[in-house]
């Protein structure tokens, strides 16, 4: 219903399912009914996903140029948004571990691997990270 009085009309509704949204909130949408609370948690949630994603990609190619204070400045930014962002954590760990900080490195391969036991990259890192 909320889309059907959307202005932002169908371009804009399809950009946002070809990201992954599936559902607009409320704020987004004019006129739109408020959002229920479950909802626009979960909304919240996906929305900082997403953006968390995007600064760790950003953390990556700062990183592959060479620069890991500014990757690392990235990967700070995704966390705030999505504290248990796996590939955030290992980004930050590598980008550490080349800036010779191993020990904090480690707390971020530990972390990851607490949220995902198997992660090929952590693991790899870490033992790097330990050397």
């Amino acid at each position: 219903a909320a889309q059907a009085r959307s202005s932002l009309g169908p371009p804009a509704l399809e950009q946002a399912r070809q990201l992954g949204i599936e559902e607009l909130h409320g704020s987004l949408v004019p006129d739109a009914a408020p959002a229920q609370g479950g909802r626009a948690s979960r909304l919240s949630r996906v929305q900082s996903r997403c953006w968390a994603d995007q600064r760790v990609r950003d953390g990556l190619n700062r990183a592959r140029q060479g620069d890991q204070k500014a990757a690392i400045e990235r990967y700070d930014a995704a966390l705030e948004l999505c504290p248990q962002h796996k590939e955030g954590l290992v980004g930050r760990g590598a980008a550490l571990t080349n800036l010779g900080k191993a020990r904090e490195a480690l707390k971020d391969f530990d972390a990851a691997l607490r949220l995902d036991p198997e992660d090929a990259n952590a693991l790899k890192y870490r033992e790097i990270a330990r050397k």
